[in-house]
């Protein structure tokens, strides 16, 4: 699924962004687990052990783990590349049954938004509210019930962006990185009907 290009301005001057759906063969698995690499530290709260992260990113983000989401039909890779095709932000987004469904969508089909990361030079110029919105058309499309996701309580700038993107709180969860257990609120939008 291919989206149209929008224009982005960043301080650095205008750049244009385009939001697609990854294809195998197109976007490097490798590629994608180093920018990964780089930019989940962002998120995490400063209190949190390197090492600790680090696990994470060696397991959840490897090249590995980034195939294997390419080569799942109902793993949806979204990529976000400037006008020198460098990679400027993505998204993974999980179409299925989850365990961690929030409690009023159990037992349907949802879209987690599993990842949503932006470099941090092209942050406030759309890139996360383009990948956003790539993600909601795909879930709606895929006729899936809901869309939802989890952020770490303490990151306020991404709960607050959620927030105003549309989505509600509707519980909470716990989530481990490395051997840190943290408390992520789930926030979540009904997609049937709305």
């Amino acid at each position: 699924m291919h989206a149209e290009a929008s224009q982005q301005s960043t301080a650095a001057g205008a750049r244009a962004v385009v939001p697609r759906e990854a294809e195998v063969g197109t976007a490097s698995a490798a590629a994608l687990a180093a920018f990964a690499a780089r930019t989940f530290p962002d998120a995490c709260p400063e209190w949190m052990p390197a090492e600790h992260v680090q696990a994470f990113i060696a397991e959840g983000l490897s090249e590995r783990q980034f195939a294997a989401w390419l080569a799942d039909p109902n793993s949806h890779v979204l990529v976000a590349e400037g006008p020198d095709r460098a990679l400027v932000g993505y998204a993974v987004c999980l179409h299925g049954l989850h365990d961690e469904n929030p409690e009023q969508w159990a037992g349907q089909r949802t879209a987690y938004l599993s990842k949503l990361y932006v470099d941090p030079e092209s942050r406030g110029a759309g890139v996360a509210r383009s990948l956003f919105d790539l993600a909601l058309e795909t879930a709606r499309a895929d006729g899936c019930a809901a869309f939802w996701l989890g952020v770490n309580d303490e990151n306020a700038r991404a709960r607050a962006f959620y927030l105003k993107a549309g989505l509600a709180v509707s519980g909470r969860r716990r989530f481990r990185v490395g051997d840190t257990l943290c408390t992520d609120d789930v926030l979540g939008r009904e997609l049937l009907g709305a």
